[in-house]
């Protein structure tokens, strides 16, 4: 709905900006309903179309700008709620990084290690906003360990729902069995 939306925007040359649409369709009605209902079907067409493109213009901007408020409120993160997930980050990526490059790089070589890591792994996941599984997959993505065929990191069973993983260039990368439900992977 939102990409037909802005394809819209783009014809009508607004840019996808929702209040020149909603303040020009406005503008519209303004213009139009300076006379009273009853003339309104005596008014000449072309002033009629002007009504019905204002209407048009104002249901647009109201329909995209309800959309645009409701993702804004389900993405809305708690500061302490924001902190708490800083905190389990850190703490995952530092463990992470250990493993990585500690004497021998245990994450690439022990088997018990790399159990832990993906243990860990799925563990975070569900607990973190969109764009916390995103740098958890970033980070995955950068160190190889989810790469077909060298894969060290099963992200099977993996919570990356409403993840926002766009733009990070995952073609190379195993997803199977992962729940990408919502994610957002273009």
């Amino acid at each position: 709905m939102r990409r037909g939306l802005s394809r819209g925007y783009w014809l009508l040359g607004l840019a996808g900006n929702v209040h020149w649409a909603i303040y020009t369709g406005a503008g519209l009605l303004l213009a139009a309903f300076s006379t009273t209902w009853a003339s309104l079907q005596q008014m000449p067409r072309p002033l009629l179309a002007v009504v019905f493109i204002g209407m048009f213009l104002i249901g647009i901007g109201a329909v995209n700008h309800i959309q645009n408020w409701r993702v804004a409120r389900h993405n809305r993160i708690d500061p302490e709620d924001q902190r708490r997930e800083q905190d389990a980050l850190d703490r995952y990526f530092a463990q992470m990084e250990q493993w990585l490059r500690g004497p021998d790089a245990p994450l690439r070589q022990d088997d018990s290690v790399r159990v832990s890591a993906q243990e860990r792994t799925i563990g975070i996941l569900p607990g973190l906003s969109p764009d916390g599984k995103r740098r958890v997959v970033r980070f995955l993505h950068r160190h190889e360990l989810i790469k077909v065929g060298t894969a060290r990191i099963s992200l099977a069973h993996a919570d990356l729902s409403s993840a926002n993983l766009s733009g990070l260039g995952l073609q190379d990368s195993l997803l199977t069995g992962a729940n990408l439900r919502d994610a957002n992977l273009s």
